[in-house]
């Protein structure tokens, strides 16, 4: 069970914000979820995983409370290499660890939850994917599946960056508010998505062009784009970077 909160004594930069999203049209909500969700915008404070002033992660919900359990092992810094196979049947994994190759054995099933990016490049380095992009990078082929790694959604944001000369900034690591609304009357929903906080939000190269001052605050857009992309394999290890590739 994941303990939610709403945020205990939010900082006056965060209804500031949503002053500022008032102002401009949109409906303010006394919490992001259910009635907000359903609207064609609005702003409102955001519920927190905290319990007892600490941050409880999903890990530390669901996972934590069983350590203990004979039938449970945590690995970290774990890399998966390759699901093993008994002909089409996932058996296994083998997973590099500590400098050694383990291979794990499945009593039921396996469950692959690596990501967007991660889940594809596991699958095609286990030979299940696009027969001419494993052929490419010399991954023997098990089951020719064109559509791994394809029509990939990608979250797109940037962030707009502001230096703070006056008040003390809030000393949290993310915003306590959230705002959503549409560019265009006709969407079905919204396509936009701000949300601030503490410090500069920039790339590494614009961190070195531009040099933000750390006294700063970053508002931050995240859009729905309409672009699809695809992940592709740069070689057969499993240490070998992935590339993707969006066309809008």
């Amino acid at each position: 069970m994941v303990h939610i909160q709403p945020p205990v004594d939010p900082h006056p930069f965060a209804f500031a914000l949503l002053d500022g999203a008032e102002s401009l049209g949109l409906e303010r909500f006394p919490n992001p979820n259910g009635r907000m969700m359903e609207a064609a915008g609005g702003c409102a404070l955001v519920d927190e995983t905290v319990c007892d002033g600490r941050r409880r992660s999903i890990f530390r919900s669901y996972v934590y409370p069983l350590m203990d359990q004979r039938n449970l092992t945590v690995l970290t810094c774990a890399l998966a290499t390759r699901i093993v196979f008994n002909r089409r049947c996932a058996t296994g994994v083998e997973v590099h660890w500590q400098g050694k190759t383990l291979r794990v054995e499945a009593g039921r099933e396996v469950v692959v939850s690596l990501g967007a990016v991660q889940t594809p490049k596991l699958l095609m380095q286990s030979g299940i994917g696009d027969e001419a992009e494993l052929r490419r990078v010399g991954v023997p082929i098990l089951q020719a599946l064109p559509g791994v790694g394809r029509n990939l959604h990608d979250h797109v944001a940037f962030g707009c960056v502001w230096e703070s000369t006056d008040d003390t900034l809030p000393r949290v690591p993310r915003s306590q508010t959230a705002c959503f609304w549409k560019t265009a009357g006709r969407l079905h929903a919204p396509n936009f998505y701000a949300y601030a906080r503490r410090g500069p939000e920039v790339t590494a190269e614009n961190a070195v062009r531009f040099n933000p001052p750390a006294a700063s605050w970053s508002l931050i857009i995240g859009m729905r784009p309409k672009s699809r992309g695809a992940i592709h394999l740069t070689g057969p290890n499993p240490t070998d970077p992935t590339s993707t590739i969006l066309r809008a």
